[in-house]
């Protein structure tokens, strides 16, 4: 996430590092993280920049929202396999088989586990742009299913075990 300058004012760090999950982390930076980047994908979505440290009056949720409505195709990446079969399915491109995702891109930063159990219940301003997304792929992807289930006498179509969020 893009809170340089809460990284800065905690860590000396001059982007979040190893050393802002260091020691020195305590709870009051945490939150304050916390409410720095809990519109990261609004903000994204809307044209400017992840998070801001002090936070910004308002995520830019409306904004996000509209944008995402205008997507040819919106996925998830809690369920990426179900996503690119969807993705192929929608526009009848083949897409690259399921890889190993644990060996593209380790995570190298993991917070203690404090901090995630910190997070786990709090609200993101996120949380209402990741639902509207949810909702609209599950609405696709039951879309596509009962297309293929006519178009081919009503045999079952599966997204393996990764069917993606509940409808």
């Amino acid at each position: 996430h893009d809170c340089a300058a809460l990284a800065v004012r905690v860590a000396g760090a001059v982007r979040p590092s190893r050393t802002f999950y260091s020691k020195k982390l305590n709870e009051t930076h945490a939150l304050a993280y916390h409410s720095c980047a809990e519109s990261c994908a609004a903000n994204l979505l809307a044209g400017e920049s992840c998070g801001h440290y002090p936070p910004r009056a308002g995520a830019r949720l409306e904004v996000a929202l509209e944008r995402l409505g205008g997507f040819a195709f919106v996925g998830l990446t809690d369920y990426w396999d179900a996503t690119l079969a969807l993705l192929s399915a929608s526009f009848d491109v083949p897409v690259v088989a399921s890889i190993d995702r644990k060996k593209m891109r380790p995570a190298t930063m993991k917070p203690p586990e404090w901090v995630v159990q910190l997070y786990a219940d709090m609200p993101c301003r996120d949380d209402a742009l990741y639902a509207a997304a949810a909702d609209r792929f599950s609405r696709r992807a039951a879309l596509l299913r009962r297309e293929l289930l006519a178009s081919r006498g009503a045999r079952r179509v599966s997204f393996d075990d990764d069917e993606g969020p509940a409808a």
